[in-house]
């Protein structure tokens, strides 16, 4: 008997198939083997297909199931570092040579001495993001290449030119951090092609950025996504040079304020800061200050050494989506009390300060939105089952979870909680444990999410 499959050409299928979500297209491969081959084959939905290679758990016949299946991947994670003793480079350049000829992006996530052996295995890469020294030497000329994301300003050459010949038409540059000695090279290079940069950070109070403010404020136009302001001691008052550029530049989407002692800025300033990273040393600060910050979306606070650090002072900042706790102590109820209903909208919470179990459940009960934790979770002193009871109940929404099950004890009840995490995507868990039982390990934890990484 005919089904309506038999009357469904391709072309139309494949009309079809792009009105679905990539999530549906998936689910499509299983019902149908015509259908699979389709989605598998047809140019317009290579972006549906990453990778993400992790040798610690990505055996040899996993690799084989790859090139047997024929999927056409778009862009490719390595998570593969010099420590990565396991791995054979020769190997793995063969592998990413076959599966690789339609790959667009390629992040490495560690620094990895055969970066330019990998990245040479991909003649269409547009976009590329690693955490090693760039090594411009040994690398093949690539004309599709415009984005270049590295970890480290000074992982980029000396000169920013050489980059030209081997990247020709080169549009993006991109940093994560930088070092103090990198002043004068980061006003060298910014000079040399000041449209590239899609960031950049401004030392206030560094002589050699002292004098270049004038030749600054004369630029027509920039690319740039985020002007980092970063304040040397001493300079904590001085927002004179910020106001200028965000009256200059008024496009720029991000402005990160990052300072080791917080001093409120101008009030014409404060609503365009997106971004605050600050220590907590003047026992005068009260958070309430965050009120006039309309556009804050992430605040990192690097340490606390005041005893009352956070004020308790009830406010309401709506626009705050990303908070990072690191360092210090939280002993005070009213001030965690304060801070959990007055950013009520937090989506990402990265904790590494000393806090009570309690207080953890009380705020992640709170952020209703919460789909991002990066945390260690499963504390020495908690031993009882009944202590995590609480949390699949504040914890629905879930998509992230970064945490640390710091022993074996642990890792049952850790599989009962991530089973009331229905939304849960991406999981990255360390634990004590051998390598030996990384691949078993990860067989078990892989039935929750989508994307799975295990460090032991």
């Amino acid at each position: 008997m005919s089904s309506i499959n038999d009357y469904l050409l391709n072309e139309l299928l494949i009309i079809i198939f792009g009105y679905l979500t990539r999530d549906d297209r998936k689910i499509c491969r299983l019902v149908c083997q015509r259908w699979n081959d389709l989605i598998l084959n047809e140019v317009k939905f290579r972006s549906d297909w990453h990778l993400n290679v992790d040798p610690r758990i990505l055996t040899p016949s996993d690799f084989v199931l790859l090139l047997e299946s024929r999927v056409q991947f778009s862009s490719i994670t390595l998570d593969i570092s010099n420590r990565s003793k396991n791995v054979n480079v020769d190997n793995l350049v063969n592998v990413l040579t076959q599966i690789g000829k339609s790959v667009t992006k390629i992040a490495i996530e560690s620094d990895f001495e055969h970066h330019h052996r990998i990245i040479n295995c991909f003649p269409l890469l547009k976009s590329i993001e690693i955490d090693s020294k760039l090594n411009l030497k040994f690398m093949n000329c690539n004309t599709n290449v415009e984005h270049l994301k590295l970890t480290y300003f000074h992982y980029f050459p000396r000169n920013i030119l050489d980059l030209f010949q081997v990247f020709p038409n080169i549009k993006n540059l991109d940093y994560d951090d930088w070092q103090l000695n990198d002043h004068n090279c980061m006003i060298k290079s910014f000079r040399t092609a000041p449209t590239l940069w899609k960031v950049f950070y401004w030392v206030n109070g560094a002589p050699s950025f002292n004098a270049f403010q004038t030749e600054f404020l004369q630029f027509e136009k920039l690319n740039l996504d985020r002007f980092c302001h970063y304040s040397v001691r001493g300079n904590e008052l001085k927002y004179e040079f910020l106001t200028k550029v965000t009256s200059k530049f008024p496009d720029i989407p991000k402005i990160e304020l990052q300072t080791r002692s917080f001093v409120i800025p101008p009030a014409e300033i404060q609503h365009k800061i997106t971004q605050l990273n600050a220590s907590l040393q003047d026992e005068d600060f009260t958070f309430s200050v965050l009120k006039n910050f309309k556009s804050l979306q992430k605040l990192v606070i690097d340490n606390f050494d005041v005893f009352c650090p956070i004020g308790h002072q009830i406010f309401t900042n709506t626009s705050l989506k990303t908070l990072n706790l690191k360092e210090g102590e939280l002993f005070c109820e009213e001030c965690w009390n304060t801070l959990i209903v007055s950013v009520p909208n937090v989506e990402h919470f990265r904790l590494n300060v000393r806090l009570s179990y309690d207080k953890l459940i009380k705020a992640i009960s709170h952020w209703k939105n919460l789909k991002h934790l990066k945390i260690n979770l499963f504390y020495h002193n908690c031993v009882d089952a009944e202590r995590f009871e609480a949390l699949p109940t504040c914890t629905s929404m879930l998509e992230y979870l970064h945490c640390m099950v710091i022993a074996d004890i642990f890792f049952q009840l850790f599989l009962e909680f991530l089973k009331c995490l229905p939304e849960l995507k991406y999981l990255n868990i360390g634990y004590r444990r051998t390598l030996a039982d990384a691949k078993k390990t990860a067989d078990a934890l892989v039935t929750y999410c989508k994307k799975l990484r295990v460090k032991s």
